[in-house]
């Protein structure tokens, strides 16, 4: 999706530009309104009546974007938002846990952009950049396709329900460790 509000974004050498809530309470109109149509633009594909990601909620929020941009820097393929939540959690055992910890909150690719890769690279940048692995990370009311996604790139497949919506793969709990 093409915007003038890409032109606001610093990407890496990978066309990734990482974007902090701090980073865009000062934002101008164009990235206000990237962020606006690109959570709008996730919450349609995902079939919900309401926008997970909106500028308002992200700059009052400690989350962080990953916004990966076109080779050519001029258009938005997708975008990842983390932030940390304090989590109830059941194991399998039916024990529960109280954790807290970085959490996917949204997850998108623009559908002419899936399949090629690049939910994968925005995945792995956050990955590297919290120095985690998927299967530390809740995923909040995660979608049939991000489900799929997940056990095709990460094996991932298994998990508990939670009350709260959120998935937690069974490999979370692998080690006894604290993960979050």
């Amino acid at each position: 999706m093409q915007h003038p509000g890409v032109r606001r974004l610093n990407p890496d050498g990978n066309c990734i530009a990482m974007l902090t809530a701090r980073q865009s309470r000062n934002a101008s109109d164009d990235l206000m309104n990237l962020i606006n149509k690109i959570g709008l633009a996730s919450s349609r594909a995902q079939g919900l009546n309401h926008v997970i990601t909106t500028y308002s909620s992200f700059s009052s929020s400690d989350c962080k974007m990953y916004i990966l941009l076109s080779e050519d820097r001029k258009s938005v393929v997708g975008f990842v938002k983390i932030g940390t939540r304090n989590l109830f959690l059941w194991d399998r055992k039916g024990v529960q846990h109280e954790r807290k910890g970085i959490c996917l909150l949204d997850f998108f690719t623009y559908p002419q952009c899936q399949r090629k890769g690049y939910g994968k690279k925005m995945i792995d940048a956050m990955l590297k950049d919290n120095r985690l692995e998927m299967s530390q990370i809740p995923i909040d009311r995660p979608s049939r396709l991000c489900l799929s996604f997940m056990a095709k790139h990460f094996g991932l497949k298994e998990y508990v329900n939670q009350n709260n919506n959120f998935v937690v793969f069974d490999q979370y709990w692998e080690g006894g460790q604290e993960r979050n």
